[in-house]
């Protein structure tokens, strides 16, 4: 089935290599860039998207 219905959704080709990330436990960590960037101060998903929003506008 895996093989058969990108020929007709030519997007699901693209899953196969995604596939090790549901294979194995997927750990992320910012452990790294917070030593490298000690100041960072983090926000919410909605206040993160204003700023983001509104500095598109000022373009």
């Amino acid at each position: 089935m895996k093989k058969i219905l990108p020929l007709f959704i030519p997007v699901l080709s693209e899953t196969k290599e995604m596939e090790y990330q549901f294979e194995q436990k997927y750990i992320m960590s910012d452990k790294k860039f917070r030593q490298r960037f000690p100041d960072f101060k983090s926000c919410s998903y909605p206040t993160g998207v204003n700023h983001m929003v509104n500095s598109f506008i000022k373009l």
